[in-house]
């Protein structure tokens, strides 16, 4: 597997609107992905959480079962007016990709209205101001798109416990319920990078030398780069350890394993998967 990603133009049903940042253009030139707009009012019940039999993604092919690769995931990303949903703070950004067999094929983002004032760091740290996200969608819209978009899908992201909180808090605000697990490329980079000076997401990227536009801090730049990472450690593990393919919940298990045993783990693991494990 290669370190970096193949890129695949966003589907037919992503849509071009205003308010997100591109690189080389100003916000009021730029543009964000979203699927259409949810129709009609929240039921009790989020029809959008839960995947019906014949349904398709954004790009028309059928998914109703979780995928168990780890080359197959959605990378995702918050921008958020705080640290913790528990202190009432709300998302202002989503952006997310969808990684298949180690190729991005779609993407989302988009801007929301959190429904509270953005305060003057974040709007600095970010480059999302108040007039930004005012005429954005609320929440709990987007939220149900996003639903849409991540289907069954297990869920990367970096310092996933971050987005994590954020993204079961909002689902629990519109009744949905995410299906796919999480793991983190921050907690796994610890182990597979030792050397690197830090596990920031940007200090990565160029410590790998992985495809970047510059941009830190906007949801959709950031999960891309995300995605870079992600498929960086696969193939560095399939590498390193002669496994030809790795599935979500190993790399789960590498996110909790202690670092001195991640080595004698990892080549135990590909000597006792023969159809994994590579001769």
């Amino acid at each position: 597997m290669n370190a970096s990603l193949s890129l695949v133009r966003p589907s037919a049903r992503s849509f071009p609107v205003a308010n997100a940042v591109v690189p080389g253009q100003t916000d009021s030139a730029s543009k964000r992905f979203r699927l259409p707009p949810f129709p009609g009012r929240m039921p009790a019940e989020n029809p959008a959480c839960r995947p019906h039999p014949g349904q398709r993604g954004m790009k028309g092919e059928k998914n109703n079962t979780q995928p168990t690769s780890a080359d197959t995931v959605v990378v995702l990303d918050f921008e958020t007016t705080g640290l913790s949903p528990d202190l009432g703070e709300r998302p202002i950004e989503v952006g997310a990709v969808l990684v298949e067999a180690g190729r991005i094929i779609d993407r989302f983002q988009s801007l929301m209205n959190p429904g509270k004032r953005i305060n003057s760091f974040i709007e600095g740290y970010t480059g999302i101001s108040n007039a930004m996200v005012r005429k954005a969608p609320p929440c709990a819209e987007v939220m149900a798109e996003f639903a849409q978009f991540i289907q069954t899908h297990n869920l990367v992201a970096h310092n996933a416990s971050f987005d994590q909180k954020f993204l079961d808090a909002e689902f629990g605000r519109i009744n949905c319920q995410r299906q796919g697990d999480f793991a983190c490329s921050m907690l796994i980079s610890r182990r597979i990078y030792p050397d690197a000076p830090n596990h920031k997401l940007g200090t990565l990227v160029g410590y790998k030398r992985l495809k970047s536009d510059g941009i830190f801090h906007r949801a959709l730049a950031d999960a891309e780069m995300a995605a870079h990472l992600w498929v960086a450690l696969l193939g560095d593990i399939e590498n390193r350890y002669r496994i030809s393919s790795i599935p979500f919940p190993v790399m789960r298990k590498l996110a909790r394993t202690p670092k001195a045993s991640i080595d004698p783990w990892l080549w135990q693991y590909s000597r006792s998967h023969p159809a994994q494990g590579m001769k």
